[in-house]
């Protein structure tokens, strides 16, 4: 497998295994790093901006503003 780094002064490519168990581990890990407090997510803490119809979003079951301006609207 290759990556394909691209860097301001060119380009440098990076072979891989993917059969090397260790190789496949590392992957593992550093993906796991990036995804699971991710998928973990249980809120969404920025705000919605004024005005916004919070009603669709599919933000909504993590966002308390949304929650709070959906209620109000009744």
């Amino acid at each position: 497998m290759e990556l394909e780094i691209l860097r301001p002064d060119g380009v440098s490519l990076e072979e891989f295994d993917p059969g090397d168990e260790a190789t496949v581990e590392h992957a593992r890990t550093v993906l796991a790093s990036y995804t699971v407090p991710w998928s973990a997510e249980t809120r969404y803490d920025a705000v919605p901006r004024p005005g916004y119809d919070c009603a669709g979003c599919e933000a909504l079951s993590w966002c308390a503003t949304g929650k709070e301006r959906v209620a109000a609207a009744g």
